[in-house]
């Protein structure tokens, strides 16, 4: 197992990043897509999901890739 992999599979890890609240910048791009009507977002190097998660949440169809 890759040294990624395990730190990855840290509960500590994982509960530390679920915390972050999206960042200002995606939550922006967010707004100016629903403005624009648009409703699918491509999330490349989506880590665990945080932004994923959110985008998902706000009702965008999320395709999401590490």
């Amino acid at each position: 197992m890759s040294g990624w992999q395990k730190l990855w599979q840290d509960p500590e890890v994982v509960k530390l990043w679920q915390e972050f609240p999206p960042l200002p910048q995606v939550v922006a791009m967010a707004d100016r897509l629903e403005a624009e009507g648009r409703t699918r977002v491509l999330d490349i190097g989506c880590g665990l999901g945080r932004h994923t998660v959110y985008l998902a949440a706000r009702g965008f169809e999320v395709s999401a890739t590490e």
